[in-house]
């Protein structure tokens, strides 16, 4: 159980929903031991939930969300500890693995539209737009968790945004080519 918030301390999952919606941040988070491993157990439940319902022939399975989360925690703990704050690791990726959970159902089902009527000449441009408005949304989210992290110059925090997702779709083809059984 994540250590109870104080009285006027909102509970984490309202802070996530704040994060997501750019209001709050990781510094806002308790400062608990548990909640990162809580937090991390939530995204993985999430994900493989709406996986299941949303995106059923998408391999989602254990493994796979399990090696994502090992890949994210060890990449930011690298890059915290490079830059010479790894105390704020447990709250930085809480933030990043909070919102994640938060922004699953409506990232699923974007991408649920964007699979089902993508290719629709009706629906093509106004899901498109959606999935570009996402797909911005999280890169926004994303680069503010860093930036609040490392206080690093906006552009910066852009480029690990994306020198990270690189890394994570080589690591997925390289999963994938090796035949990784799921």
């Amino acid at each position: 159980m994540i250590d109870a918030p104080g009285a006027d301390a909102p509970h984490p999952i309202l802070l996530y929903v704040r994060i997501a919606l750019l209001k709050a941040g990781p510094q806002d988070l308790p400062a608990s031991p548990r909640l990162l491993p809580a937090t991390v157990a939530a995204y993985v439940l999430v994900s493989l939930l709406l996986g299941s319902v949303l995106l059923k022939d998408v391999d989602n399975s254990l493994l796979l969300v399990l090696i994502d989360c090992a890949f994210t925690l060890t990449c930011y703990r690298l890059l915290l500890r490079a830059v010479g704050r790894p105390e704020r690791f447990a709250q930085t990726a809480a933030a990043l693995f909070g919102f994640q959970a938060v922004a699953a159902p409506v990232l699923m089902s974007g991408l649920s539209l964007y699979r089902s009527y993508g290719q629709d000449s009706p629906w093509q441009v106004p899901v498109t737009l959606l999935m570009l408005a996402l797909a911005i949304w999280t890169i926004v989210v994303n680069v503010r968790i860093i930036r609040s992290a490392t206080e690093w110059t906006v552009s910066a925090c852009i480029g690990v945004v994306f020198a990270l997702a690189l890394l994570g779709q080589l690591l997925a083809l390289l999963l994938q080519s090796g035949g990784v059984a799921t």
